[in-house]
Order: structure tokens, then sequence, then C-alpha cells
């Protein structure tokens, strides 16, 4: 799908950039596909904006 294209795309630029490891937050309704991507939940949080709070996890793929 498209955000399985965009995903390799960044990752592919990020190696051309030297960079050895993708960190990102996501919502956890949304883990499954970066899972699938190859990530892994460094640490879970709560994400809040205009007093909404929503479950969050910051993940990290290493791409060396």
């Amino acid at each position: 799908g498209i955000g399985a294209s965009i995903m390799k795309f960044l990752e592919r630029k990020a190696k051309e950039q030297w960079y050895t490891k993708i960190i990102l937050y996501a919502y956890n309704n949304s883990l499954p596909f970066y899972e699938k991507k190859g990530y892994t939940t460094i640490k879970s949080h709560i994400f809040k904006k205009n007093g909404i709070s929503v479950p969050s996890s910051k993940m990290k793929k290493n791409i060396n």
C-alpha cells in the first residue's frame, strides 16, 4: 500500500544519509503496521493534545 511505500522510501533515504536507526512515535492503533516493518516498541506513553489523551508508543528500527 501507500503507507508501506512511503516507509520503504524513507528508510532508503535514511540509509543513504548514513543513519543506523529510525525512531518514531506511533499511535497504538497503528502498531501492527510498524511491527510488520520491523519496528519494536521502546516505550509506551500517552500523547496529549488539546485535552485529549491518546495511547502511543516510541518505536525503533535498526537499519544498518
